[in-house]
């Protein structure tokens, strides 16, 4: 007579012990000690991170908006836009100029290099619109205003 038995002994194949899992279901306080070595390790690393604060890299930026009632967008560009355009880009430290023409108003946008003061490029700018006043449109409604742009002043946030 045969006898045969069946399981893990006879197949030679160990149990399955679970693993990682189990040695951490058989030793839950050695599960705790190495989640809190985790942890421990976590907080030294980033008290230990330097921080490294960023330089000031914002350009001063100085904006123009000129006021033309009734005036269309290809009037406001050839009449007053390209005049102001053409003045301003004669100031020393200009890096960029941007403009926008709509129905009745212009806006021209200024960039300087980082190293130029914001305060004596706003009043280089002021003096080259002056310079120009007398070609642009007599019914306009006021002269050009002129708009130091500082990115620190400017909201973060805006809720509406």
């Amino acid at each position: 007579m045969s006898t045969s038995t069946s399981g893990p002994a006879s197949s030679g194949r160990l149990p399955d012990d679970g693993g990682w899992v189990s040695v951490f279901v058989r030793r839950p306080i050695f599960a705790i000690v190495l989640n809190l070595l985790v942890i421990i390790a976590g907080i030294a690393a980033v008290q230990s991170i330097e921080v490294r604060e960023l330089p000031d890299v914002d350009r001063p930026v100085v904006t123009v908006r000129s006021s033309y009632p009734g005036a269309s967008p290809e009037s406001m560009d050839a009449q007053v836009t390209a005049i102001i355009e053409s003045a301003v880009s004669r100031v020393e430290g200009v890096t960029s100029i941007s403009s926008n023409s709509s129905y009745g108003s212009s806006r021209v946008a200024i960039e300087f290099s980082t190293d130029t003061d914001i305060q004596v490029a706003a009043m280089d700018v002021r003096d080259a619109v002056d310079g120009v006043a007398r070609r642009l449109p007599n019914d306009m409604d006021d002269e050009p205003r002129i708009m130091k742009a500082d990115a620190d002043d400017s909201h973060l946030m805006r809720i509406v």
